[in-house]
């Protein structure tokens, strides 16, 4: 009776109070020194005190520090709901609280910006190989598969861009996201020929898939691969990609 132990620190760890001991003062809240995090301790057992309760509450939680993560999603809603000459340097730090020479820490242009963003969101997050999991050999598989990395994507670009509803800004999502690919090919070095070879690995994918399945029985020996990879492709995505 009395003796308390904090139940969170590791066995071995844990700081006695016997009853009576006086134990140190923490915005009047009774705590233990000790390698554990310190707990509210009382003869009677754990007790908040309710002044100190209302104190803690109260408290205005600090800002965390800027990180390079931050910026690429705050700079990836600025150009999925507008065009890459109207975003600015400036509002990106506005978005994230950095100063206006804050940013140059992280990025040393727009463009480097830019880029930053299409690697990580689109041309990483679009990657076959990241997309989608490995089928079991069929078609079928193949496009349940396909489907459900697709939306896992977009679920992803959604919750990463803060998107409620299916709105950026005005724009519906996959419009906004498709304006970024539109931008890679006039902003990118080089983002044409990156979009090219993004869409021809994800084309070859599909003809491979479909290759396997009139190998395996599974569609007819007289289906051309080559064609059915590009309408199965054109079907999902729409021409709006490829033009």
């Amino acid at each position: 009776p009395g003796y308390r132990t904090n139940p969170t620190c590791p066995a071995g760890q844990q700081p006695p109070l016997m009853q009576g001991q006086k134990a140190p003062q923490i915005f009047g809240l009774c705590t233990l020194p000790g390698p554990c995090l310190p707990e509210v301790y009382h003869p009677l057992g754990p007790l908040l005190l309710p002044a100190a309760y209302d104190y803690l509450c109260r408290i205005k939680p600090l800002k965390m520090k800027t990180n390079r993560e931050e910026i690429l999603q705050s700079a990836m809603r600025l150009f999925m709901s507008m065009n890459y000459e109207r975003v600015s340097l400036q509002m990106v730090t506005e978005a994230v609280g950095l100063t206006k020479t804050g940013i140059f820490n992280y990025y040393a242009s727009k463009q480097e910006l830019f880029v930053a963003v299409a690697d990580r969101y689109l041309f990483n997050a679009q990657d076959p190989e990241k997309k989608y999991a490995a089928c079991d050999g069929t078609l079928s598989d193949f496009i349940d598969k396909y489907i459900r990395g697709v939306a896992q994507t977009m679920e992803y670009i959604v919750r990463i861009g803060r998107v409620e509803g299916d709105a950026v800004t005005g724009k519906h999502i996959n419009s906004a996201y498709i304006n970024l690919f539109q931008q890679v090919l006039f902003y990118y070095p080089g983002g044409k020929q990156r979009l090219h070879e993004l869409m021809k690995k994800e084309y070859c994918c599909w003809r491979e898939a479909v290759r396997g399945a009139i190998l395996s029985g599974e569609v007819r020996e007289d289906v051309d691969p080559e064609e059915a990879a590009a309408l199965f492709r054109q079907v999902f995505v729409g021409m709006s990609y490829e033009m």
